[in-house]
């Protein structure tokens, strides 16, 4: 998603709307140079984590910043365009969901030794830091306790609580809310052509313009409406085996994002009421949820969910993943006093 962002962004390159006032804060660390050696970017998925590291990455390298961004014309943003920065590096995991492997650490870690080649700053981006495995953290963090000079670190995290605390306690860390307001609602509208469907996709994605934009572009629709029915029918009896053959086309990963989603709104349902909830199309199956089990275990599911999340870079087998998810379901759905 960064990159639909980015290329629709006039150059200089700017922040999101919704991330100015972070992005000018920082402004005032930098030009006195007290950016600290590693920053950690939270928040939820969807909400431009990665392109405000990006934009701070390219600002950092830029021969001629200014307090709005990168300049877009020397010759270090070329090299930037071009997808090309010598002093600009990524760690991210060889394909979504998978671990970041020590080894990938370490090659890092050598050329954060190294002397910047353009006489500047050199950027170090690690996106998800969750997906580090425990070798791969630990690696890192021999780093992090003695940075190289003129190097940021900046690490990008879904789930921070899943970052080893001791890198944690190491970066200055910035959780990012769900931006609010009219600027997300303008953004989105200005890529759908229509405010009425940018509020629509908002409400549906909790208010996250970033997963919204990628909601309405892509078949995910289509991949709500089956993992709907598929839930559905395992409250209703249905076995879960064979409900999950239905789900053969939708990534591990984006079956869990939309599964916590539902249980969040689930869960805010019981506490605040019908009109609380962020998805309207879902209400029916929230409420069924909440008759046929409780808050109570709704809530274990969602702490299950996390779980399911870290098998993840352990790279199981979707089908037999899958089918643990919906079996979970049926059971609590089918087994569980509604007063529980």
């Amino acid at each position: 998603m960064a990159d639909v962002t980015e290329s629709q962004t006039a150059k200089p390159a700017m922040p999101l709307p919704w991330h100015r006032d972070l992005w000018h804060h920082w402004w005032t660390l930098y030009e006195p140079r007290q950016m600290p050696h590693a920053l950690l970017i939270s928040g939820l998925p969807g909400i431009g984590k990665r392109t405000l590291a990006r934009g701070l990455a390219r600002w950092l390298l830029c021969q001629a910043p200014t307090a709005e961004g990168a300049c877009g014309q020397c010759h270090s943003c070329h090299m930037v365009e071009a997808g090309f920065h010598p002093d600009w590096h990524w760690l991210i995991p060889e394909s979504e969901g998978k671990a970041i492997r020590i080894d990938q650490v370490r090659a890092l870690n050598e050329v954060a030794q190294q002397s910047a080649q353009q006489g500047g700053f050199k950027v170090m981006l690690v996106a998800p830091a969750e997906a580090m495995n425990a070798y791969a953290a630990n690696a890192l963090l021999k780093t992090l306790e003695e940075p190289p000079q003129d190097t940021l670190f900046l690490l990008v995290s879904d789930q921070p609580s899943d970052v080893l605390p001791t890198i944690r306690s190491r970066c200055q860390q910035w959780r990012l809310g769900v931006p609010t307001g009219a600027e997300p609602v303008q953004w989105l509208a200005r890529h759908l052509g229509n405010e009425d469907e940018a509020r629509l996709w908002l409400k549906r994605t909790g208010g996250r313009p970033l997963t919204a934009w990628k909601w309405s572009q892509s078949g995910t629709s289509s991949h709500l409406q089956q993992l709907f029915e598929a839930l559905e029918a395992v409250a209703f009896g249905a076995e879960p085996t064979e409900q999950a053959t239905r789900l053969t086309d939708i990534g591990l990963l984006e079956l869990l994002n939309h599964v916590q989603d539902w249980l969040a709104d689930a869960l805010r349902m019981a506490v605040a009421g019908p009109m609380s909830v962020r998805d309207d199309e879902r209400r029916p199956l929230y409420q069924q949820w909440l008759t046929l089990a409780g808050p109570r275990q709704l809530l274990m599911l969602e702490q299950q969910c996390r779980q399911w999340r870290q098998q993840l870079v352990r790279n199981p087998n979707a089908q037999l993943l899958t089918e643990q998810i919906l079996l979970a379901f049926s059971q609590v759905l089918r087994g569980t006093d509604a007063h529980a």
